[in-house]
């Protein structure tokens, strides 16, 4: 088989426009994102991903008209867009185990999280633990990739657009994380806010009692026993979020903004 130079140029321009797309996904998006897996395995799973794009969509194999560096900058951002609607739904997590952390009295207890390399509370570190389980289990993964391939049906490799009602339904869904931490935290926080007045009423009732020594480590165990209670509504109300994020996603692979 002899491959000449403007063939060779034509699969390079394809795949290049396609890399950049997916490779902007993956490193943004949850699991594969993760500073736990090395760069080399990103960049691997980047190309795989590529070829198999490649060869399954028959409409990638035209090659694209242009594909400057705004033709690049687009398929990057628009990639960078999808990976942080779906990645934004663990900071959710994330933000709502901060306010619980807070409110049970564990806000000084830490942990290095893998995913972002910052501190965060080790009860956002626990809700974002399960959710990554439930991710895999209902084949989030899968419906993500899925998701890309979708987006060049729509919008083949150097054709990516991001206009401005994509822009500003971006911006509408930066406030979602804030309304969606809310949602998750909200049981245990107004739990834990009763269990702070009580002990607020004891201490007015009997100021000789030391709550530093008695409220703290009954706080915790009451804030544990209520992280216990309300964490069987975490897997209904992540795969709520996850379904919402995968709507606004694919709305903006298919530039239906």
């Amino acid at each position: 088989m002899l491959i000449n130079a403007v063939e060779l140029q034509e699969w390079l321009l394809r795949f290049i426009g396609i890399f950049a797309r997916v490779g902007a996904a993956l490193m943004v998006g949850p699991l594969f994102g993760s500073n736990l897996v090395p760069r080399r395995i990103r960049l691997m799973v980047g190309v795989a991903v590529t070829v198999l794009i490649l060869s399954a969509v028959p409409a990638l194999r035209s090659t694209p008209a242009t594909l400057g560096p705004l033709q690049l900058f687009r398929e990057v951002a628009l990639g960078a867009a999808l990976g942080f609607v779906v990645q934004s739904v663990f900071d959710m997590l994330t933000t709502a185990g901060q306010a619980i952390g807070l409110s049970m009295g564990l806000g000084f207890a830490n942990l290095i999280d893998p995913q972002h390399g910052t501190s965060t509370p080790v009860v956002g570190q626990l809700y974002v633990l399960l959710a990554l389980l439930v991710y895999v289990a209902l084949d989030g993964h899968l419906a993500f990739l899925q998701l890309l391939v979708d987006s060049f049906r729509a919008m083949p490799a150097g054709g990516a657009r991001l206009d401005e009602p994509a822009v500003a339904a971006l911006a509408g869904w930066g406030s979602r994380i804030f309304s969606g931490a809310l949602q998750v935290a909200l049981p245990a926080v107004v739990a834990m806010t009763v269990v702070n007045l009580a002990f607020g009423v004891i201490s007015r009732a009997a100021p000789q009692l030391n709550l530093f020594g008695i409220g703290f480590p009954l706080s915790v165990i009451l804030g544990f026993v209520t992280l216990w209670i309300t964490l069987q509504s975490l897997t209904p109300t992540f795969t709520a979020l996850f379904e919402e994020a995968m709507q606004l996603a694919g709305d903006l692979a298919r530039g239906a903004t």
